[in-house]
């Protein structure tokens, strides 16, 4: 019986954020629906506790499935042990500049590896070659055409499937399209194509955070904001939805779905107790 390992990463390291951390035991073949995580992830700041630490939704990896929507995380289990991981970024002051930043992600390893995935660029003047994983958006003239490389030496046994653009760009093929004076990050998706799903990430270390602006100081209108998103959920959730079903069709899968979910309202009225209490240890 293979087993789904549940976290919350930073992106592109990998590091764990927050408690979850968890192995749920599942069956193959099983489709895993609407797994659901907070956009904006908050923890306590040891070094400054009037600003907690703010993290942003990215991606889910759920058995291998890539997506970007918070609230729809799905995937397909695999016969092997795999993950459900919701990638997030963490929120500061970014440098601005117009740039389009790629990533080779190894699918089934969930993780980043050094490698650069791009073959070439047109205009040639946007890219610097080599081991280089940034494109300019405004070096040259005309759109960027980053053909990506079938394979990178860091990525074993698996070759490039797609582009998962991050923002801005459109993709055919191998070639990712952004427009001039775009900006973009893009994960360059590497996948074993036998039926495996995604494994549990390696601790390899790639590169450094990335950090998008902040709108401004956490005030106390932000604070509740936090705190609304940390209330118990309505009569949609999934827990109302099975106990509304006759007792006699309420099966396995049911039941680990809704652990799932409550055990990640636990997390987020915990994070809410942190926050509330490292405001009022200030005051």
């Amino acid at each position: 019986m293979p087993n789904i390992h549940r976290t919350n990463r930073q992106f592109p390291g990998g590091a764990q954020i927050g408690a979850t951390n968890e192995n749920i035991p599942s069956t193959a073949g099983l489709p895993v629906n609407n797994l659901s995580t907070d956009l904006d992830f908050f923890l306590p700041n040891p070094a400054d506790p009037a600003h907690p630490l703010h993290y942003r939704f990215l991606f889910w990896n759920v058995c291998g499935t890539i997506s970007n929507d918070a609230h729809h995380g799905s995937g397909t289990v695999p016969s092997s042990d795999t993950v459900a991981t919701a990638w997030y970024v963490p929120v500061g002051p970014g440098d601005g500049g117009a740039a389009i930043v790629t990533y080779a992600f190894w699918v089934e390893h969930d993780a980043v590896v050094s490698d650069t995935p791009i073959l070439s660029v047109n205009p040639a003047a946007a890219w610097s070659g080599g081991n280089n994983t940034v494109v300019s958006s405004t070096a040259g003239t005309g759109p960027r055409a980053i053909t990506a490389r079938d394979t990178v030496a860091s990525i074993t046994n698996a070759n490039f499937d797609h582009w998962f653009p991050l923002g801005a760009g459109n993709a055919t093929d191998a070639v990712l399209t952004v427009l001039q004076g775009g900006s973009t990050w893009a994960l360059a998706l590497y996948q074993h194509h036998d039926g495996g799903g995604a494994r549990k990430p390696d601790k390899t270390t790639k590169p450094g955070p990335i950090q998008i602006p902040d709108p401004g100081p956490l005030d106390r209108s932000r604070m509740i904001d936090v705190l609304k998103k940390a209330q118990a959920q309505s009569s949609t959730d999934r827990l109302a939805q099975v106990l509304k079903k006759d007792q006699s069709s309420i099966s396995d899968d049911d039941l680990r779905a809704v652990a799932v979910e409550m055990k990640a309202n636990i997390n987020r009225q915990q994070a809410a107790l942190d926050l509330v209490n490292a405001n009022l240890a200030k005051k």
